[in-house]
């Protein structure tokens, strides 16, 4: 039985063999026959051109006669052939004359055919090709064959979704779990008194009674209970809760928090209603009387949208409810009537909106994984709303009643938390994973999934999506929801549902079956469907642009009816075949993506109707387009109106065609894809859209036609068949000749080509049209004052403008005089700027000096001692009324100053005119005023407030009415504050390394010097601060305290993150102070706290070390108030496990704890949780954050939340804008949709540090300034995480903040603004640039490079989905436009530009090659007339044809950036910024940054396997190997960079360099007669697309080029590639390129094999062709017909000899060679490689030993463990020593013999071009022979029949080795060069290295050297005594000792050194 694999391979090469000429067909007697409807004048061309082609042969013959040696017998034939030849000709030429042109074409058709090509032959045809063969092609099959394959694929594709879908049975998992199920009936276990908890909550109100003691630790109450109607509603709410906690047995904690959640989203609310009083008149009075029962109403409105909508979509099987809920008959305190002024209706509605509320909140606050799931938790509110009185079993199936645990008792869930929230928690548990391990060292959880589920969730496997929507459908949930037994659960009264709910089968009711609605494929199907109106537009305007291009054939004038229509009007009809095209092709996507529960609950007859009418219209421009070619066809014999018909049947075809387009790019074609209406886009933004597209389009579209004219005259100029022009009848004929099929083959290239190349440059395009768009919407939102923005002094205008947008409620104005205009300060704003640069001080970024003459202060020094973070919190107003600590008075301000006062302005705020700006700005003899700062982050702070308040703000909150907002911060195991080690560990001087503290300091010294001045002085009372400058070892401990701090507040820590995001405290501290309603209730007790909490939630806290539990008790105490954490508590299950229904598979129980400062500590600094929520299980099922996020949601107070990232800052002049930016939610009229927003906001990027951190931060800056703006404008901005402030009530109401499915939501943030888009119903998202917070980016080229590697995996995880198919689907055209290219289409594009070289190049080549050879050219009848070369004429194409795409690419990636900085800062500074990315090779790391995202989302789509990438945001300061490390000869580390991106794209680059080689040997620059200009752009992309992808890493490496390290590198290429028979290599080899990829048959069926067989196609037909021409013309050499079989068989054979031998002598020799090991089985794999932690950060699975890991798995580095003194055994080889390196050398050795020697013939004929086509035709051939090897490898057949496949084995391990081994080796030589330079360069100028300022924009600094003094004691020299000597370590020879480096390298100290290599 033979192997698949091989039988493939043999069928493959049986077929090759049989398409030589002499094998695909018998031979033939010569006939040739031509149209007799040929013209005269055709027939006159024929007789010429016959005849010309005889006479030129007859020269060939004579020219190759006299320049080689040719046998007697081949030059007999060639006069015989000749004479008789020319014979015919004569008899032609007289028939002509006698006007028998008949006769005379077929006499020298005969000339010809016969007589010189010996009837193989017949030239009948006036236009390319020409002739024919007489006999068969094999390049014609393969033509036919490349099209079969295409029609297989696609079928078989179709077949194997119909029948080979999984089972809809129940998994293993959920089977097991369902056989472990306790019983359902147990009683209810009551946990407390309602009396005391109803007591504890109205304390939470209304504060503890009077008399009452507080317990330590106790928040305050609410700030509502100084409201009217407070008590009123604290006693009902109160008693509310606590009676539903008693009732439903919810869990206390959580009652607690979400009574707490409800009174700040409350407060919230009043706040709202206040707001829209003082909007309409600043100074009236609020009626607090009002506030409350009016709050609750907006409350009810907002939170409760949701629920609403889903009851009323429910209301055939929920009767309407008009009076308080039931409540399973909860005993509570209604609302009284006192309240609403005696109105009972209105009391008994506030009853009802308090429990529908209160109710929600308790099950959402408990439903843990389930809130991804919001109408699930809507359906379970409305059942515990609507639950009738207990029965005799209870609510939960028991008896009822209400009583407390015993003490002692194990604990024991919540009923409603075991009986309702966790069965449906292990449905989507055991959809997923398989169980939960503990690792027995870290104590850490490790999830395993399911079996195959390792890359990506298979298609048919259900999300939260997917079962949120059955609860969105009112049939689907009541037919699905089913017992047990069968029953419904709607089939019970609905009063009675709640009670039943615990009976149903969740596992049988949520099955995938039963609720996949969409289908998340990785193929082109799931891409398509997600993007199929973006190619019906391309292909559309393609076609549009060819026809246009194309010409009417020469055979319309002969009486021929070409393929594509002898008519303009019938060419351009084809356009309308599109349109069946694209619906065949969405149709089959839209059957692969559809789930069963879609196709189940649509399949009705009105489906049917629909479809069918859509096929109709969809098909009926094939039947127009039918009936036309038929009119057209059959014209001649049809009536004379022929023309009216054929006009009539085109006008009906257009509209038609029309008609099909509009409906499949106007509107969406079924109505079930918009679960919820879409919010209706306004109509002059529709117009916008539209016409930017239709800009974009045109520009794109005319461009275009220079292109395809270009092509059209390329195809003109070289003969080559153009398939439009070809009649059937010719088709007929030609279609097995070799000329016609190479033809074909080429002319679908070079289209296909240009279809590929034109639909790169749209996102190009788009990406120039936003920049311009940009800067439009950016004058508008200036009303369009152009002057004004260009001349303006907005720094000036900052006091005026500060104090009209943000203090506008603030008393008492000053005058200032503006260049002879008087205009308003507030008196306040000067106490507020001063309170600015006080903060701007204490942070270190300005010195005394500058904050003294930019103060308004009257001291203008201060006091620093009293400069604190205390201090900072005082009130901005300070008085004199005492002295200070220094026995001083109090610095006052103009603000207590009496009513007249006249202050001075600091210069700073001194307006300057144009000339002033202009000449400080442009010129170098005048420099900036001494007000304007040096320290470039303090420049850009000014500059940002005075943009951001040029921008339309709207009015701010008043305090105190201001609504509350949560701040989130994800942290997972991010630095909290820096230590001292990892700053400087004492060990750097020794090594020769800069401590990173001291680099740090390097980069911030003036901030350092700021830093050290304060703590001089502030510790000058207590302790002396010494200041040692960079001594670092001359510090105490207690300095590095405060300087860990300051190093932390500069690096990307999370202490960063919270002190800048906590400033929102003192600036709505300052807010209420400065014009604050303080004569209201609320303001007698508000405070900043009420309104703001930053949380963060640490997912790891309870397994933080001591260092960082105290660095976590350390920002407690700084910021005791505000701060929070969220963490997630674990516990091991107990005896109650079952009966709480406990996962099995989870051997713990989880809990959302939430701490504060308040709560108290143990011996270890670990903080008792205030309030501790159990979960159902496991909360980490998806890929972290968004996990993370959920389980911390359930603690954010007020309805408005900022997700933050740790690693981002503040600053406080911009945080006191948050009242403004939270008027942006604000709504315009009652209950309007104002209030459903994101608000998008831009980031400041700090971490511009070096060029790598300069791309990036430019990059960044571009995104979310000028982008962002363009996208909100067009319709495509969504939600990206940060810094965006959101409104939580809406947020809830779809799940949440993010979304948390295992892999495909990998990019989660995205998806919160995509629900949010999708659910409509007057959701907008708006992006506002006034605000800013600051963000830390990735610094190193291999962390920027794994950023973007989890960027493209996400986006092509998000392609696949149903957020990206409806938005595409229901987006109106422009928008669905805007969203593709502004998200997923960038990444996409990434791929189309990566690919574009290669493509372009192959194309060339293909051209070059199948051109005319410089003999014999009469026999390749296709040469052009004009003797031109193809080489020239494609220097003409290339001068147009999209050479330029990687230039506009690049070009396109810095106008956004260039414009943003000329809009912000100047056109100078814009100049400047781009020419130092130019000079710092920013080209080379963005064309190398475009592979690798192509590669990732390419890879995603494929193969799956996203996860997250845990990046480091570290200093790029550590040297990445090349290849490895060594130690004493031996490897002890294998990983570099070689390794980190063969695959990625060195071999790629390799490809690219080799084709452009080929490129040259075929002519393409020498043979071009002086159009080589054309070809300029070709060759910079050419050349920077190969320097990028095959240098770009080594470039930006740091200490690349270091000689010690260089030669490390050579010790550790050699150690790689030699040691142990180059065991390390097959390792590598074996795991992360042979492995990871699908076995044989789904290597045959992918894409890239048919990439891979067109490619071989084409190369075979121009060596077939030119072959089949040299056996006729050397027809006497018996070898030409060998010379055809040898040269198109692969060049395996002799090296596949040499393996079978070399295997066999191991074998006999008992020395197995085991090169690919069998697989281990699935089992073992999961349970070696698929466990890992719960990571929010880290990578979630490891899979990388599973067969079907990505492809594109993170490389990591293998540490090799070595004993000292251990020898490595030796591993596997014969005793002669042959390693595999050897092997490898020797088979490809032969590989090449057996290609080169049956081609040298070639050599002698002079036919370059089919030599050099012949190697690379083999070459192709041993590829091909390769790919299918290496799938035999992955294959069955390999562990079936291991020992016989071990010479296989071999032959692809030992080619493998050579091409790494090739390719470093090429890669390592050519930076030699650099290595020299380097080296002088540190020699001539040690103190200034070129590579530094490349990687750093920075000369560098020297490590500091150490002396060693040595006392000579007696030393008998005088003048030695006591003298110092000047030594470097031990050197005895006074120089510096070298000293290897952490990484490897050898650096001597007084060399230049990495800042750090010790960082972590």
């Amino acid at each position: 039985m033979m192997c698949p694999g091989s039988s493939a391979c043999f069928a493959f090469l049986v077929a090759l063999w049989l398409m030589v000429p002499g094998h695909a067909t018998g031979s033939q007697p010569w006939m040739c026959k031509w149209g007799r409807t040929y013209t005269d004048e055709a027939e006159k061309v024929l007789q010429r051109y016959n005849c010309d082609l005889v006479g030129q042969a007859a020269a060939d013959f004579g020219y190759a006669q006299q320049r080689a040696h040719i046998k007697p017998e081949q030059i007999k034939v060639w006069e015989n052939s000749t004479k008789a030849a020319n014979a015919l000709c004569e008899q032609s030429r007289a028939a002509v004359s006698e006007k028998r042109l008949s006769t005379a074409a077929e006499e020298a058709v005969k000339a010809w055919g016969q007589g010189i090509m010996q009837g193989t032959v017949c030239c009948t045809l006036v236009h390319p090709p020409y002739c024919l063969n007489t006999g068969g092609s094999g390049s014609s099959y393969l033509v036919f064959g490349l099209f079969a394959w295409l029609l297989i694929m696609f079928l078989g594709s179709l077949i194997a979704s119909i029948f080979l879908r999984p089972e809809n049975e129940e998994s293993e998992p959920a089977a097991a779990a369902a056989e472990a199920r306790p019983p359902a009936a147990l009683t209810v276990g009551a946990r407390g008194m309602a009396v005391a908890m109803q007591r504890e909550l109205i304390e939470q109100w209304l504060g503890p009674s009077s008399g009452a003691s507080v317990a330590p630790g106790t928040p305050p109450p609410s700030s509502l209970r100084v409201l009217p109607g407070a008590r009123e509603f604290a006693e009902s709410s109160s008693s509310l809760f606590a009676a539903l906690q008693e009732t439903f047995d919810f869990q206390a904690d959580s009652a607690r928090n979400q009574h707490i959640h409800l009174m700040s989203m409350w407060r919230s609310q009043c706040c709202n209603v206040a707001d829209a009083d003082i909007q309409e008149d600043a100074d009236v009075h609020v009626d607090e009387n009002k506030l409350l029962l009016e709050g609750l109403d907006w409350l009810h409105t907002d939170l409760m949208e949701g629920f609403t909508e889903w009851r009323a979509k429910f209301s055939d099987s929920i009767p309407e409810r008009d009076t308080v809920p039931s409540m399973a008959g909860v005993r509570w305190v209604l609302v009284p009537a006192a309240v609403c002024r005696g109105d009972a209706g209105r009391a008994a509605r506030a009853s009802k909106q308090l429990a529908e509320i209160a109710t929600y909140l308790l099950v959402w606050g408990e439903a843990g994984n389930v809130r991804f799931m919001p109408e699930v938790v809507y359906f379970v509110t409305e059942l515990l709303l609507s639950a009738g009185a207990n029965t005799t079993e209870g609510l939960y199936g028991g008896a009822g009643g209400a009583g407390q645990l015993p003490r002692g008792t194990p604990f024991q869930s919540g009923n409603f938390l075991a009986k309702v929230i966790r069965p449906i928690y292990n449905v989507v548990f055991e959809e997923w994973y398989d169980r939960i391990d503990v690792d027995p060292k870290s104590g850490k959880d490790k999830k395993v999934l399911r079996r195959g589920y390792e890359a990506f969730l298979p298609p048919d496997t259900a999300n939260y999506d997917d079962w949120n929507e059955m609860f969105c459908d009112p049939s689907r949930a009541s037919e699905g929801i089913v017992f047990e037994d069968g029953d419904q659960l709607f089939d019970v009264s609905h009063e009675q549902r709640f009670a039943s709910l615990h009976r149903v089968d969740w596992a049988a009711s949520l099955n995938r079956a039963f609720v996949k609605t969409h289908r998340e494929v990785h193929s082109a199907w799931g891409f398509f469907a997600s993007t199929n109106r973006i190619w019906l537009t391309h292909a559309a305007l393609f076609f549009l642009g060819a026809l246009i291009a194309a010409k009417d054939p020469d055979q319309v004038h002969m009486g021929h009816v070409p393929l594509f229509g002898g008519r303009v009007a019938t060419r351009f009809a084809i356009i309308g075949l599109l349109v069946p095209f694209h619906a065949m092709l969405m149709a089959f996507s839209r059957y692969h993506t559809t789930g069963h529960a879609t196709y189940d609950r649509h399949m009705g007859h009105e489906y049917w109707c629909k479809t069918a009418c859509r096929i109709i219209l969809w098909l009926s421009p094939l039947a127009t387009y039918a009936y036309i070619r038929y009119l057209e066809l059959k014209g001649v014999e049809l009536s004379q109106n022929n023309d009216v018909k054929i006009g009539g049947a085109v006008a009906v075809h257009f509209a038609l065609t029309a008609l099909g387009f509009i409906t499949h790019l106007g509107f969406p074609d079924r109505d079930y894809d918009a679960v919820f209406p879409l919010t209706r886009s306004p109509l002059h933004l529709l117009a916008v859209r539209y016409l930017f597209w239709f800009l974009v389009f045109s520009v794109k579209f005319l461009l275009a036609l220079t292109v395809f004219n270009s092509i059209y005259k390329l195809f003109t100029n070289l003969n080559i068949v153009m398939l439009g022009h070809e009649s059937v009848t010719e088709i007929k004929s030609a279609w097995s000749s070799t000329g016609w099929g190479k033809d074909v083959l080429e002319w679908m290239c070079l289209w296909g080509t240009t279809f590929y190349l034109f639909c790169v440059d749209t996102q190009l395009w788009f990406t120039v049209g936003c920049t311009l768009l940009g800067l439009a919407v950016s004058l508008s939102q200036r009303n369009c004052q152009v002057c004004e923005l260009a001349f303006e002094d907005a720094i000036a205008k900052i006091p005026e403008r500060f104090s009209e947008k943000v203090f506008c409620f603030a008393k008492g104005d000053v005058q200032l005089d503006r260049a002879g205009r008087e205009v308003s300060m507030k008196r306040d704003f000067a106490g507020i700027w001063d309170r600015v640069l006080e903060y701007m001080r204490y942070e270190d970024k300005i010195d005394d000096q500058f904050m003294g003459d930019q103060s308004f202060s009257t001291d203008a020094s201060g006091d620093l001692r009293g400069l604190s973070w205390e201090s900072l919190q005082q009130p901005v107003r300070r008085r004199r009324a005492g002295a200070g600590p220094s026995g001083r008075a109090d610095r006052g301000t103009p603000s207590d100053a009496p009513a007249g006062f006249k202050m001075k302005i600091p210069d700073f705020f001194r307006e300057r005119n144009v000339c002033e700006t202009f000449l400080a700005h442009y010129t170098p003899c005048v420099s900036e005023s001494a007000s304007w700062p040096d320290n470039p982050e303090v420049q850009w702070r000014y500059r940002a407030i005075s943009r951001g308040l040029g921008l339309p703000v709207p009015p701010p909150y008043r305090a105190p009415w201001i609504p509350g907002i949560t701040v989130l911060i994800p942290h997972y195991g991010e630095s909290i504050i820096m230590l001292k080690d990892e700053l400087y560990n004492g060990t750097e001087e020794e090594l020769g390394l800069v401590p990173l503290m001291d680099w740090v300091k390097t980069r911030y010294e003036d901030e350092f010097t700021a830093f050290s001045t304060k703590m001089s002085a502030k510790r000058g009372t207590t302790r002396n601060w010494t200041q040692h400058g960079a001594q670092w070892s001359e510090y105490q401990d207690w300095q590095w305290d405060d300087i860990c701090v300051w190093a932390s507040m500069r690096l990307q820590t999370l202490w960063r993150t919270v002190a800048g995001m906590t400033l929102y405290h003192p600036a709505l501290k300052c807010h209420f102070e400065v014009q604050g309603d303080k004569h209201c209730r609320l303001g007698s007790v508000w405070d900043p706290s009420d309104c703001f909490t930053c949380m963060v939630s640490m997912q790891m806290y309870k397994f933080f070390n001591s260092t960082q539990l105290q660095h976590t008790n350390k920002m407690f105490s700084k910021f005791p108030d505000i701060l929070q954490v969220a963490f997630i508590d674990r516990e091991d299950k107990n005896a109650n496990a079952e009966m709480d229904k406990v996962h099995g598979r989870q051997q713990r129980r989880y809990f959302s704890s939430l701490i504060d400062g308040r709560c108290s500590q143990d011996a270890e600094g670990r903080r008792a949780a205030r309030y501790k929520v159990e979960l159902p299980g496991f909360p980490i099922l998806g890929d972290g954050k968004s996990d993370n996020q959920n389980h911390a949601i359930i603690f954010m107070r007020g309805v408005f939340s900022q997700c933050i990232d740790a690693n981002q800052g503040a600053y406080f002049e911009q945080m006191l804008m948050l009242p403004c930016v939270l008027g942006e939610f604000r709504r315009e009229a009652d209950f309007n949709d104002g209030a459903k927003k994101i608000i998008g906001l831009p980031e400041h990027i700090t971490s511009d540090i070096g060029s790598i951190g300069d791309f990036a931060a430019g990059s960044e800056v571009a995104f979310g300034t000028i982008l962002q703006r363009t996208y909100s404008v067009l319709g495509a901005r969504m939600h990206y995480g940060h810094p965006d402030i959101m409104n939580k009530q809406f947020m809830m109401q779809q799940g949440g903040v993010s979304k948390a499915t295992k892999t495909l939501n990998l990019s989660e943030d995205i998806f919160a603004g995509m629900d949010f888009t999708l659910r409509g119903q007057g959701r907008t998202i708006k992006h506002c640039e006034y605000f800013h917070v600051s963000k830390g980016r990735d610094l190193g080229f291999n962390t920027v490079l794994g950023f973007f590697s989890k960027l493209s995996s996400g986006a092509g995880e998000q392609i696949i989905t149903r957020q990206m198919f409806r938005l595409h689907v229901l987006l109106h055209l422009p928008e669905a436009f805007a969203f593709y290219y502004a998200h997923v289409g960038y990444y996409v594009t990434q791929a189309l530009v990566s690919g574009a070289m290669p493509i372009l190049t192959f194309t060339w080549a293909v051209v070059l090659a199948a051109d005319c050879e410089q003999t014999f050219r009469a026999f390749e009848n296709y040469c052009p007339l004009s003797g031109k070369s193809a080489a020239e004429y494609m220097a003409q194409t290339l001068s147009v044809w999209y050479s330029w795409v990687l230039l506009l690419f690049l070009v396109a990636t810095s106008m956004p950036l260039f414009a943003e900085v000329w809009m912000q800062r100047s056109f100078k500074t814009a100049i400047c910024l781009l020419g130092k990315q130019y000079c710092t090779l920013s080209f080379l790391l963005f064309v190398f940054q475009a592979k690798i995202i192509g590669y990732y989302v390419v890879n995603e789509l494929r193969y799956g396997g996203a996860t997250y990438v845990a990046t480091g945001r570290g200093l790029p300061t550590e040297r990445r190997p090349f290849i490895g490390e060594t130690q004493a000869g031996k490897m002890t580390k294998v990983g570099g960079l070689y390794l980190d991106y063969a695959a990625l794209a060195y071999y790629d680059a390799i490809s690219l360099l080799g084709t452009t080689i080929l490129i040259l040997l075929l002519g393409g620059a020498t043979e071009t007669n002086g159009h080589a200009g054309g070809l300029m752009f070709a060759w910079i992309s050419i050349g920077l697309t190969i320097a990028s992808w095959l240098y770009g890493p080594f470039v930006f490496n740091p200490y690349q080029f270091s000689l010690a390290s260089v030669k490390e590198d050579a010790r550790a290429w050699l150690g790689f590639f030699l040691e142990e028979s180059g065991k390390h290599w097959v390792e590598w080899y074996d795991k992360m390129q042979l492995k990871p990829r699908k076995g044989f048959r789904d290597s045959v069926i992918g894409v890239d094999f048919f990439f891979k067989v067109f490619c071989l196609a084409c190369w075979f037909a121009i060596v077939n062709h030119k072959l089949s021409l040299l056996s006729v013309i050397f027809s006497e050499y018996p070898l030409v017909d060998k010379l055809n079989m040898a040269s198109l068989l692969p060049p395996i054979f002799m090296p596949l000899a040499y393996c079978v031998v070399v295997t066999i002598a191991e074998s006999i020799l008992s020395c197995p060679r085991v090169l690919a090991p069998p697989r281990r089985t699935r089992a073992g794999i999961l349970e070696e490689s698929t466990s890992s932690e719960d990571s929010g950060s880290d990578d979630e699975e490891a899979g990388e030993g599973a067969d079907d890991a990505p492809a594109h798995a993170r490389v990591l580095d293998t540490v090799i463990p070595r004993r000292r003194g251990e020898k490595a055994k030796p591993w596997c080889r014969l005793p002669d020593q042959i390693p595999l390196s050897t092997s490898g050398i020797i088979v490809v050795a032969l590989q090449m013999m057996e290609s080169v020697s049956p081609l040298t013939v070639l050599r002698g004929t002079s036919w370059t071009k089919a030599f050099v086509s012949g190697l690379v035709l083999k070459f192709l051939l041993f590829s091909l022979a390769l790919f299918l090897a290496e799938g035999l490898l992955r294959s069955r057949c390999y562990e079936r029949y291991g020992l016989v496949m071990q010479p296989i084995s071999l032959w692809v391990h030992a080619n493998r080795i050579f091409r790494d081994m090739a390719i470093s080796a090429f890669i390592f030589i050519t930076l030699l060069p650099f290595v020299l330079a380097n080296t002088l360069n540190d020699m001539i100028c040690p103190g200034f290295s070129l590579h530094q300022i490349l990687i750093y924009r920075d000369p560098g600094h020297l490590a500091r050297k150490e002396a060693v003094f040595t006392d000579w004691g007696d030393s008998s020299s005088d003048d030695a005594e006591g003298m110092p000597v000047d030594r470097f370590m031990t050197g005895g020879d006074g120089y510096a000792r070298t000293t290897r480096l952490p990484h490897g390298g050898m650096l001597g100290l007084g060399s230049q050194a990495p800042p750090t290599t010790t960082f972590r």
